[in-house]
């Protein structure tokens, strides 16, 4: 899947009453807030307690980065699907890189537990209301 087809089913997913554009753009700010998420949590994993200076910067640029970008999406969508897709997706991506990057492995029953916070952010999307 291309990060385009990947961005549009995002803006389908927040179901907003905006141009085609507009909600491409704020889908992939969205998925950019949650690579920055994703990518201060593992540089925190990386910093020793704060204590590597690169890593502890990499990791408050990464958190306000996101953070920035978050409440720039949230100018136009709808705080409850979009907040469940930054903290849900981050919390996939994150233990997806845990098992690429440091071999942190998860039982079944982690994974099934993964599934079911990305069904329920699908869900939260799709009975969300229209607009804000």
């Amino acid at each position: 899947m291309t990060v385009r087809a990947f961005a549009m089913a995002i803006s389908r997913f927040v179901m907003i009453d905006a141009a085609p554009r507009s909600r491409l753009a704020d889908a992939l700010l969205l998925l950019v807030a949650i690579a920055c998420e994703v990518t201060a949590t593992t540089l925190l994993k990386g910093s020793d307690g704060l204590t590597r200076i690169w890593h502890a910067v990499g990791v408050g640029i990464g958190y306000i980065l996101s953070v920035v970008l978050l409440t720039q999406v949230l100018k136009r969508l709808p705080v409850g699907p979009v907040y469940a897709s930054w903290a849900g997706l981050g919390t996939a991506g994150t233990a997806a890189v845990g098992l690429a990057a440091f071999g942190e492995r998860l039982p079944v029953g982690g994974w099934l537990g993964i599934g079911l916070i990305v069904t329920g952010v699908t869900l939260l999307g799709l009975c969300a209301p229209h607009g804000d």
